[in-house]
Parts: C-alpha cells; sequence; structure tokens
C-alpha cells in the first residue's frame, strides 16, 4: 500500500519492517547487556530511595520545627451540640428497641 505525505511516499510495510528490526535489535542489545542493565537499574533503586530518605527524613529535620507548632482550641459550643444529638439519636434508638416484631421464618 502506497502513501503519499507531502510529497515523500513509503510503503507500510518498509515502516514495520523497519521498527521491526529496532526492536529486535534493542531486544539482543539488552540480552547481551543483560548484567550491566541489571547493575544500572539496582543503581537507580538505589539512587531513588536515597532521594525519598532525605526528602522525607533529612529535609524534614531541619525544617523549622516552631513555625509548625499550632495551638489546638477547644470548642465547648460544638461540643454540647454533638452531645445533644447523640443523646437524641439514642432516645431514638433505646425507644425503637422496646417494640416486639414477628419472626419471619416462623
Amino acid at each position: 500500500m502506497q502513501k503519499k505525505i507531502s510529497a515523500i511516499s513509503y510503503n507500510s510495510h518498509d515502516v514495520s519492517k523497519i521498527a521491526g528490526n529496532a526492536a529486535k535489535r534493542l531486544v539482543w542489545f539488552l540480552g547481551t547487556h543483560a548484567f550491566l542493565i541489571i547493575l544500572v537499574l539496582i543503581l537507580a533503586g538505589v539512587l531513588f530511595g536515597e532521594f525519598l530518605f532525605y526528602q522525607y527524613v533529612i529535609f524534614a529535620e531541619r525544617q523549622d520545627v516552631e513555625n509548625t507548632i499550632t495551638t489546638t482550641t477547644f470548642k465547648e459550643n460544638a461540643y454540647q451540640n454533638i452531645l445533644q444529638e447523640w443523646e437524641a439519636r439514642e432516645e431514638i434508638l433505646s425507644s425503637k428497641t422496646s417494640q416486639l416484631y414477628v419472626s419471619p421464618f416462623r
């Protein structure tokens, strides 16, 4: 199948053949240099681990701790509202447990 793109004609079979050859060469290169590639991947993993360690342990310790301390205030009104809501729910649930239901499995 011939295609024309901006005055350049090519055969789609040739393109797949070139891509197949490149993939084949890449696989052979990876296979012949497997030990070296494993060493590079291990080194990349160690470097990535060191980066994460530095980012989340060492760098976090260096940050100014004084700026991160915040005071927490207790909101008594909100607490009382929550307690009232819980008591209301408890009353509703306790009043409904006094009803006797007929067993559907008899």
